[in-house]
Order: structure tokens, then sequence, then C-alpha cells
């Protein structure tokens, strides 16, 4: 999404990781994060609802499955320029997110 300068939201939950802003130095340094991440093919609209239900979930009850002994990012929308445009596949720039992970340029 960077051509569109249309940044990813990301919410923590536990501690994020050291080169994020709001890292907590006297967190666990072992402790796993584990990325949710949502809709790099923008038309899977209802990819960003299960992200819903999920950050809900976390929210009502903070030590639910991994996130007792994990720290979780959770992304409800990772391709947010391609889906500002319409797209249902790829991002502005054309590429398939969900398969450029080698060469996302």
């Amino acid at each position: 999404t960077a051509m569109s300068n249309v940044g990813a939201d990301v919410l923590f939950f536990g501690s994020p990781p050291p080169h994020w802003p709001g890292y907590n130095q006297n967190s666990d340094a072992n402790r796993p994060m584990i990325w949710i991440i949502c809709r790099q093919h923008p038309g899977e609209s209802q990819a960003s609802w299960v992200a819903e239900g999920f950050v809900k979930k976390l929210l009502d009850q903070p030590d639910f499955g991994l996130a007792a002994v994990a720290d979780i990012a959770v992304v409800p929308c990772i391709n947010q320029g391609g889906a500002s445009a319409g797209a249902h596949r790829h991002n502005l720039a054309g590429a398939d997110l969900n398969r450029a992970w080698g060469a996302p340029n």
C-alpha cells in the first residue's frame, strides 16, 4: 500500500516487537509473536469480519487461547490500497501480495 501512502493498522495484544513503538523493555524476549494478517487479497472482505471477531474475543478474554502464551499482532486489512481502489486480488502496483513474499516489488 506504499503507493497510496496508506499504512496498515496493526493491533497488538501483549508487547509489540522490539523495533515497534511502544515496545516494553521489560517484556519477555522469549515470548513468541503471532501475526494474524487479513485481506492480502482486498476482495476477501469476510477476513476483516473474522479479524473483528478475533479482536473482540481477545478484548473480552485477554488470556484466550494462544494469547496466554504469546504476543499477538492483528492486521485486519494488509492491502488497504488495493481495497480502496476496488481491486479483488492485487495491490495498487498490480502485485498479488499473497504470492509475492519473496520479491514484493
